[in-house]
């Protein structure tokens, strides 16, 4: 089994609950692009491949640093659900969701709740439906695990987003100059990563025992 984080960050926290025991691991770099580049990159022998990180919250149906396993993928502009290949029948007592994935973070609250509105999906993130559609064509088994660092109703700041470079790797100078510019920052970054954290921990319990059961 291999897994893909798109940020560092989330990788370095699954790494820290030994999940390097059971399963390759490889940071991918944030959005659409680099998962390409990364799925296209690995080796045949990769299969299952499973992309796990933090995405943010549509609906009342998750929380934050809730982990879930992803049950279907869809856009923005499309109704069409993409259906992971493992994970959910493997793992019934897990929490499931929907995400829409697109191809720019969604951060403002308003923006969040109308996307949920729109799709009635759980979760947004940037990168499922790339990876559904490469692990499709290079004919790997493939899952998505979730879990929550901001929920519908707490904005993201945009600021945030710039923190991490095209590799995924955190920009700590920018965000300390970021805090030190505005304050008001510094609450929103401790409770994201916070969150992050729970729900990593979460992640690498799901993925020790999705190893198990494959």
């Amino acid at each position: 089994m291999t897994i893909v984080c798109p940020m560092v960050f989330e990788l370095s926290l699954l790494e820290h609950e030994s999940v390097a025991e059971f399963a390759a691991t490889v940071c991918s770099g944030p959005g659409p692009r680099a998962i390409e580049r990364c799925i296209e990159s690995l080796a045949d022998s990769a299969s299952p491949v499973v992309l796990v990180g933090v995405a943010g919250g549509l609906s009342d149906r998750v929380q934050t640093g809730q982990c879930s396993v992803v049950t279907a993928v869809r856009t923005q502009t499309s109704d069409d659900l993409i259906l992971p290949t493992i994970a959910a029948p493997l793992l019934k007592d897990a929490p499931q969701c929907i995400v829409c994935s697109v191809d720019e973070p969604v951060t403002a609250v308003e923006s969040k709740r109308s996307l949920g509105e729109q799709t009635g999906a759980d979760l947004v993130d940037t990168e499922s439906h790339v990876f559904a559609r490469c692990c499709a064509a290079r004919g790997f088994e493939w899952a998505v695990v979730r879990g929550v660092s901001d929920g519908r109703d707490e904005s993201l700041p945009a600021e945030l987003v710039d923190c991490v470079d095209a590799t995924g790797r955190p920009q700590t100078g920018r965000a300390a100059l970021f805090a030190l510019r505005k304050p008001a920052l510094v609450p929103a970054m401790l409770r994201l990563r916070r969150n992050s954290i729970t729900a990593m921990k979460q992640a690498a319990e799901l993925l020790r025992e999705l190893a198990g059961a494959l």
